[in-house]
């Protein structure tokens, strides 16, 4: 499936919820329909993995092209710049609502049933902050509330670190005014080298940040909710390197 034109794609939309009473997904799996992530689908691993033939890829690409149609007319319409935007608007939301629809329903019900264990795993330890997901695993809502919580302050925390570092650097290169190409090639390299180097010299410590957080997260989870997520991820998938072509001789 080609690629979406939208920077965010939320794994678990909540709008979602609307498809599993739709009938033509009767026989599907609501909880698979609703995990199954499109951004997932995406990777040509992953459709190999789920056995996606080509007549089903030629819709799925039919129903991206499409929605990128109607999504850039959209947004020329409305003047909108999508970079510019925090999150999908309502509208947004429905077209990309329609086009889940859509692609889901060429899948078989195994293949999104695998498509469901697939996104659980790329989803990691998020997944299970997912109200539909939290409740299958029998998490409560306090338990819920407390994990969004640890994941939240973990995420300010480890933001403000990254916003810390970079200040610096962007105020050094604000003001700066290349006249040429080759000054702006050059005050472009300079950037990056500083940025980077600002990241690095930092990330050591928003990894602890974000490890204590996972860490705090699973101490809120039971061995048997672990254990019961872990069984919704299916068999470990692990994406194979392309076969490198023949040399000719």
């Amino acid at each position: 499936m080609k690629g979406l034109m939208i920077k965010r794609i939320y794994a678990l939309l909540a709008v979602m919820s609307v498809l599993a009473s739709a009938p033509a997904f009767a026989q599907m799996d609501p909880f698979d329909l609703h995990v199954a992530s499109l951004r997932v689908l995406e990777d040509k691993a992953v459709q190999k993995e789920l056995g996606v033939t080509p007549a089903q890829r030629l819709k799925m690409d039919n129903y991206a092209n499409q929605y990128n149609a109607d999504l850039k007319s959209y947004l020329k319409t409305q003047g909108k710049d999508p970079s510019q935007m925090a999150s999908p608007d309502a509208q947004m939301l429905l077209m990309l609502t329609t086009l889940k629809k859509q692609v889901m329903g060429v899948l078989k019900p195994a293949q999104l049933k695998r498509l469901r264990e697939v996104s659980l795993q790329a989803f990691g330890l998020n997944g299970l902050m997912d109200d539909a997901v939290g409740q299958k695993v029998g998490l409560s809502k306090d338990q819920l509330d407390r994990m969004r919580k640890t994941f939240e302050d973990g995420s300010t925390r480890a933001n403000q670190m990254i916003a810390g570092a970079l200040t610096p650097v962007n105020n050094q290169f604000k003001n700066a005014k290349p006249k040429t190409k080759d000054e702006k090639q050059k005050t472009t390299s300079a950037y990056l080298a500083k940025r980077d180097s600002a990241l690095n010299g930092v990330m050591a410590q928003v990894q602890k940040v974000r490890a204590d957080t996972q860490n705090a997260i699973l101490a809120i989870v039971t061995p048997e909710q672990k254990a019961t997520y872990v069984a919704l991820q299916g068999k470990p998938f692990h994406a194979k390197p392309a076969a490198k072509p023949a040399r000719k001789k």
